[in-house]
């Protein structure tokens, strides 16, 4: 939220906090972390001489301590750069220490953040050659892992090393930028439906405490007429007391009743919502295994026979797939604007989508395979969920084949039993333990789609022999 005095008040109570944990085994980690949390925020502020102050106190009161080497290789990243900007040339030399260490425990975003660094410093020193292969590397790795907000950096600091092509890095940063902010503003929308729907029961809530104050009033009026009834005769007065005890004992029965719909409703309310999140989170992780990861690594293993072979013929085949990597962006955008497009309203048939996928494998893999598709079944009569999840389980199954069993054949039944379906895939690969592997992201994400359809996933895997999965739903 860009509101440096707010965030600098929290980084102080989380600092006076720490303070109160020295008997605790993480003292000294958590201690360290706000340090170095507010030297970087002094630095993101230009304020670089108390940025040096916290990194340098954060580095002291760790040497009796062995600090985590990512983080002292950040600290002195960080370091580094309140030295060069407030202009140290021996800034070089941390610089390149944290690479060092950053390098060796592959930490992607430290790595990312220290290239981004010397990028800017060989510019100040106008060696643009080595900032621009710097910038350029970190731009590619932020990208790849997704840490969009480095990468925007990395866009306007291309723009000053690379000024002929700034109209390229200024579109890819506006594309990236709104992307963002698009995805921001859907979240956001989220939350103002959620808030919007509290304020509704909120309301209902007090209306019912304003018929509260109603039914109390009338409670007084019924009270004060008994009394005035008592005066005229104290029998008319009893009946009339009986009456109205009777009548406040309804009224309070009935609040309770109501107190108690109006604590379900919100009790309900927040059920609805941590669920939903829930869902959304098990659906975009699948979204990006299944679909993203999996189209990644087939560009990925295309393009690798460039480091093979480069005559005309392979360049222009890998072109054809370096063009799939916009189709990947656009999967990207489409689920972080939250769009659940249905990919197969755009095909004529479910059976051509599935002979595409193995087709397409086997030209990667080289792979033999056999594929029998029952024409009894009517693809049309399914729902698209139902054949999204299909889809995404057989490629889930062919991609595993092809990294993991060193198969050279593949065979795929599709067939119509009554009213079920029944699917075989085999391989006559190297098989594997299926109760070691039980917990990897994708096998699970295949038996949570399998739940997903109301389908039995078996999985039957022989060493040396090959794997067999068996899947049964009903249509």
């Amino acid at each position: 939220m860009n509101d440096f005095d707010k965030s600098l008040e929290y980084y102080n109570k989380a600092f006076e906090t720490t303070q109160k944990l020295e008997n605790d085994s993480q003292y000294f980690s958590l201690k360290s972390q706000t340090y170095f949390y507010i030297g970087c925020l002094f630095n993101k502020n230009k304020k670089y001489k108390q940025a040096i102050s916290y990194f340098e106190k954060g580095l002291n009161f760790s040497k009796s301590q062995k600090l985590e080497l990512y983080l002292y290789a950040n600290f002195i990243n960080n370091l580094a750069y309140s030295k060069f900007k407030l202009g140290d040339k021996s800034a070089i030399r941390e610089f390149n220490e944290a690479f060092g260490i950053l390098d060796s425990l592959k930490n992607i975003p430290g790595i990312v953040s220290n290239k981004l660094n010397l990028s800017e410093y060989y510019l100040f020193q106008k060696d643009t050659a080595k900032a621009f292969i710097l910038a350029n590397q970190a731009k590619v790795t932020a990208h790849k892992n997704k840490i969009f907000e480095d990468e925007l950096k990395i866009l306007e600091l291309l723009v000053k090393i690379d000024p002929k092509n700034n109209e390229f890095y200024n579109n890819r940063f506006i594309k990236l930028s709104d992307s963002l902010q698009n995805n921001e503003r859907a979240t956001r929308n989220k939350f103002a439906r959620i808030e919007f729907e509290t304020d509704e029961i909120l309301n209902e809530k007090n209306t019912i405490e304003v018929e509260k104050e109603a039914i109390s009033w009338q409670r007084w009026l019924i009270l004060g007429s008994s009394l005035l009834v008592l005066i005229i005769g104290g029998l008319v007065y009893f009946t009339k007391m009986q009456h109205s005890r009777n009548k406040v004992l309804e009224f309070e029965k009935e609040q309770q009743v109501a107190n108690e719909a109006i604590y379900q409703l919100m009790l309900d309310q927040q059920s609805k919502i941590d669920e939903g999140r829930n869902v959304e989170k098990n659906r975009i992780s699948q979204e990006l295994h299944d679909g993203i990861i999996g189209k990644l690594a087939s560009i990925r293993l295309n393009l690798f026979v460039l480091k093979m072979k480069k005559d005309e013929d392979t360049i222009n085949n890998s072109l054809i797939h370096i063009n799939k990597i916009q189709d990947v962006e656009n999967e990207i955008q489409a689920i972080s604007r939250d769009l659940a497009k249905d990919i197969f309203t755009a095909k004529d048939s479910f059976q051509t989508i599935i002979e595409e996928l193995f087709e397409n494998q086997a030209s990667i893999s080289k792979l033999d395979y056999t594929l029998y598709i029952d024409p009894k079944i009517v693809w049309e009569n399914i729902a698209s969920p139902t054949k999204m999840h299909l889809y995404r389980i057989f490629q889930e199954s062919l991609q595993n084949i092809y990294k993991y069993a060193g198969a050279k054949n593949i065979s795929a039944k599709i067939s119509k039993i009554e009213s079920n379906i029944e699917i075989e895939i085999e391989d006559d690969g190297k098989g594997f333990d299926v109760s070691k592997t039980k917990d990897g992201i994708g096998l699970k994400n295949m038996k949570s789609r399998s739940d997903l359809i109301k389908s039995e996933l078996n999985i039957v895997s022989n060493k040396d022999i090959g794997t067999k999965i068996n899947l049964v739903f009903p249509i």
